[in-house]
């Protein structure tokens, strides 16, 4: 197969060069990591040389999470798969395939393996701009192309290295990468920001859904009025011993069946053939993949036809209705919203509150905390296949802090996810961003001095 690349109108001085030719001129600038006999389960110690792995690739970062590492005697013996700060690597296999990022300096040197490629540039290439033209939509799509296999496509050095791409000067190849950069620094930021929002949020919900938040007296004679009590181990005076360990002394502790005024299950025939038609009046049919953890996923949901709907009164569905996942992502919680119209459901228990009890928002965060999916994977049944059903859901117990309490602790649950909620926003706006960039820099559309 041969490489092919769009045929932009690039400007004057832009040449077209293989990926080969990016590389410096040593011997080991741009190979694979080492047949997987070479680099054995058993190789890898405590301490020693890092080996990066595939889940190190994200799609276009490099993600310091999960870390291996095997002797310094180890990395010698395959020394040409070694790798320093700077360098790029780029994933044979999907997904996405042929993702790239670049080395950070994290450790002196580090060690691929069988399924990572090592790409060393030449001193007129730009390695950002060079990563930044490999994870671009026309590379990707030609590494597509040339991919082979039908479960899970790979692609070979062999290949990848006849791939076509632009090479501008290098001045201009660094006033690319330069501006792609700065757009890379603020996702960078934001992300970080995100999962400090969220761990924050995490923390904050274990402590709601243990400690619970203090409303005694008022706050003119209570100077903790609305902040958290104390733990147990500070103020065990507070707390009573329930089934689910020390509980703030004004909680009950109750069964969803005890709060809830009907449990049943979702449509679980086929209602393929009652899909409304685009053009058709329909009425929304949620599964399990619609349920997130505390919404309604709905850019794919599919309809149903208003008679069949009809047909199926025990799933239909009411505002502050909770939905749990029986299979899949198990447990998942979420609750049908205000305004939101007719809908059915299929396979999804839907559990019917009575609101003057719990408030079915605090509820669904308490399921979905850490907390309550621990407890209810307690309650998972199958042998081969896991899930929830309804017998054991209706048996469920909960805290039931008072409506007031309840609310105030939803409270600051919400102002946390609206914040995370925001900066998600912000983060889509520039990926979205930086896409169109990528679209004007990377095909010489938008000319950079």
């Amino acid at each position: 197969m041969n490489s092919q690349i769009i045929r932009h109108r690039f400007p004057d001085g832009w040449k077209i060069k293989e990926l080969n030719e990016f590389a410096d001129d040593s011997a080991d600038s741009f190979v694979d990591g080492p047949f997987g006999s070479d680099l054995k389960v058993s190789d890898y110690t405590p301490e020693g040389v890092r080996v990066l792995q595939l889940q190190n690739l994200g799609d276009g970062i490099f993600k310091n999470n999960s870390k291996i590492y095997t002797s310094e005697t180890k990395a010698m013996q395959l020394r040409r798969c070694v790798t320093k700060p700077g360098d790029i690597i780029i994933a044979k296999m999907a997904e996405p395939l042929a993702r790239a990022a670049i080395v950070p300096s994290i450790d002196r040197k580090s060690l691929i393996v069988a399924d990572l490629i090592k790409l060393r540039t030449a001193k007129d290439v730009d390695s950002n701009f060079l990563v930044n033209y490999i994870n671009f939509y026309d590379f990707r799509r030609e590494a597509d192309r040339l991919s082979t296999g039908t479960t899970r496509t790979r692609i070979s050095l062999s290949t990848l290295k006849k791939i076509s791409l632009p090479y501008p000067p290098i001045e201009q190849q660094k006033k690319i990468a330069e501006i792609l950069t700065s757009v890379d620094n603020l996702i960078e930021q934001t992300q970080n920001l995100i999962d400090k929002y969220t761990a924050v949020k995490q923390g904050m919900m274990a402590d709601l859904f243990s400690r619970g938040i203090d409303l005694s007296g008022t706050q003119e004679n209570n100077k903790s009025y609305g902040q958290l009590r104390p733990s147990y181990e500070y103020a065990p005076e507070l707390y009573h011993e329930t089934e689910l360990g020390w509980v703030p002394r004004d909680w009950d502790v109750v069964k969803i069946d005890n709060i809830s005024t009907q449990m049943t299950n979702g449509f679980v025939g086929v209602a393929t053939p009652h899909y409304a038609n685009e053009n058709e009046a329909g009425i929304r049919y949620l599964y399990g993949n619609n349920v997130r953890a505390d919404k309604l996923e709905l850019d794919t949901v599919l309809k149903i036809k208003p008679e069949f709907h009809q047909k199926l009164q025990k799933s239909q569905l009411r505002q502050g209705d909770m939905l749990t996942v029986q299979s899949g992502h198990i447990g998942t919680t979420a609750i049908v919203p205000p305004n939101f119209g007719e809908a059915n459901c299929h396979a999804l228990i839907i559990t019917r509150l009575v609101q003057s009890k719990i408030l079915p928002e605090f509820l669904s965060f308490y399921l979905n905390s850490a907390i309550g999916m621990n407890r209810m994977e307690e309650i998972f049944v199958g042998s081969t296949i896991k899930h929830v059903n309804v017998k054991e859901l209706k048996s469920f117990l909960v805290p039931l802090p008072s409506i007031e309490e309840q609310q105030a602790a939803l409270n600051k649950i919400v102002g946390a996810r609206n914040l995370i909620d925001d900066e998600l926003k912000y983060l889509e706006k520039l990926k979205l961003k930086k896409k169109g960039l990528m679209q004007d820099l990377l095909t010489g559309k938008v000319k950079v001095d």
